[in-house]
């Protein structure tokens, strides 16, 4: 939504419809010519699409408050003592996490899956696991003390966030003059929103 907040205030008469979904009905909504723009971590090898790169993206393990310590100090009792809580199938973020915790010889007692990443950043503030999600959707949480980032070898998992279209995709005059606005005001809308990330050296 801060891609588009200042926008929308310069164009009120603009209608949106934002879909907020997984990469799997990403890829569907694009190959059906369904959406203007969509927003992806990594981008389908068969399609051919533009993209504008826009800002780097970190999926960080999170626990809740106070986790931090039992976290260091045995990271394999720490995950069998908090489940994983994965995306639902189709999710980026799942696949990303599921080949993270593979690669690292991770395992826990029990997995849950869950269906948005705020229904999963709820659940590991209230205490049922630990998951992997993009640093730049717990902000709040993280200043307010309910998540916390627990370091580990191969975290952060990096990677860059994409607006992407197809190439052949007919664009209204509204939705290229979106693309012009983001390309010129990109620098300065990722400042204003997204500067607090660096706090967090990786």
């Amino acid at each position: 939504p801060f891609l588009l907040s200042d926008f929308l205030k310069e164009n009120p008469e603009i209608d949106l419809e934002l879909d907020v979904s997984n990469r799997d009905n990403v890829i569907r909504q694009l190959e059906n010519n369904e959406v203007d723009y969509a927003l992806m971590t990594r981008l389908p090898e068969a399609m051919s699409l533009s993209s504008l790169e826009l800002m780097q993206n970190n999926l960080v393990l999170v626990g809740g408050k106070g986790s931090r310590e039992d976290f260091s100090r045995n990271k394999n009792a720490y995950f069998k003592r908090f489940p994983f809580i994965f995306r639902e199938k189709g999710s980026a973020t799942r696949k990303a996490m599921k080949d993270y915790l593979k690669l690292n010889s991770y395992h826990s007692e029990k997995n849950i899956t869950l269906t948005s990443n705020e229904a999963v950043k709820q659940a590991v503030i209230s205490g049922m696991g630990c998951s992997i999600v993009p640093l730049i959707g717990i902000k709040n949480e993280l200043h307010l003390g309910q998540l916390e980032v627990l370091s580990a070898p191969g975290l952060p998992i990096k990677s860059s966030w994409y607006m992407v279209h197809l190439k052949e995709k007919k664009h209204s005059p509204t939705a290229k003059e979106f693309l012009k606005h983001l390309i010129d005001k990109r620098d300065s809308i990722l400042s204003k929103h997204f500067d607090w990330v660096k706090e967090f050296e990786f």
